[in-house]
Formats: C-alpha cells, sequence, structure tokens
C-alpha cells in the first residue's frame, strides 16, 4: 500500500501469520457450529459436562487468539490480554445468538463464566510465564 507505510507494515504481519488466524477461524466457526446447531453431539462421561465443555472451547479460543494476536501488536502480553477478551466477547455473542436466533437453544449465564474462566486460565497462564521470564 503505497503512501501508507503503517497499514503496509501491519498486511506484512498478517500475510506472516496467516496460518495462525486461519487455525483460529476455523476453531471459531466449530464453536459456533457447535453452539447453534440445534442438537449438539453429546461427549461421554465427565466430558459431558457442559460446563467443562464450555471452560474447554474457550481456553482454546483464547489460546489461539493470543498465538495469533501476540505477532500483530508491540506487547507480546498485550497480545494475550486481546485473544482472551476475543475469547470472552466470542463467548457473550454466543449467548445472545442462542437466546435471539435459536428455538432449542438457550442463553445461559453460567455458560458464559464457564466461557470466562476458561479464557481467563489461559490468560493468567500467559501473565505467569511472562513475569517467570522477566524475573
Amino acid at each position: 500500500m503505497r503512501g501508507y507505510p503503517l497499514a503496509s507494515a501491519i498486511f506484512a504481519k498478517i500475510r506472516a501469520h496467516f496460518p495462525r488466524l486461519l487455525l483460529l477461524c476455523a476453531w471459531v466457526i466449530l464453536v459456533l457450529w457447535l453452539a447453534l446447531v440445534p442438537s449438539p453431539p453429546r461427549m461421554p462421561s465427565l466430558l459431558g459436562w457442559d460446563k467443562l465443555q464450555h471452560a474447554g472451547a474457550f481456553s482454546v479460543v483464547a489460546l489461539l487468539a493470543g498465538w495469533a494476536f501476540t505477532p500483530l501488536v508491540a506487547r507480546s502480553l498485550t497480545g494475550w490480554l486481546l485473544g482472551g477478551m476475543f475469547a470472552v466477547l466470542l463467548g457473550g455473542l454466543i449467548e445472545v445468538l442462542q437466546a435471539t436466533l435459536t428455538r432449542t437453544r438457550a442463553a445461559d449465564w453460567q455458560d458464559f463464566l464457564a466461557d470466562l474462566l476458561g479464557a481467563g486460565v489461559v490468560y493468567l497462564a500467559a501473565l505467569s510465564w511472562y513475569r517467570r521470564q522477566a524475573g
């Protein structure tokens, strides 16, 4: 992009890390599909516990988002914070979509708390790792 060096630099970073962003997009699409289909697949035993599934799915969202966003920002920890915020916002959006677009699914604040917990664990792990590296 001629005349826009900042935009060129941003697009160059995105191109360089496109596989990370693509993996994040694929996971987000899978999570959205599972959250909005009328009858999602059931998992056996402990993995069948709905809140554990939410925490696990959104910890992966936060992990992939943090991994994808970190190279795009000046400070690595900021990328992990953005990744966690992305996961939490996605969790909130899903609850709104379940309440408004589906007849067989319902919004549940406990699901959102499980999403928040999953994303928070990833951010706290990243924070702990960066503090150990600095100290």
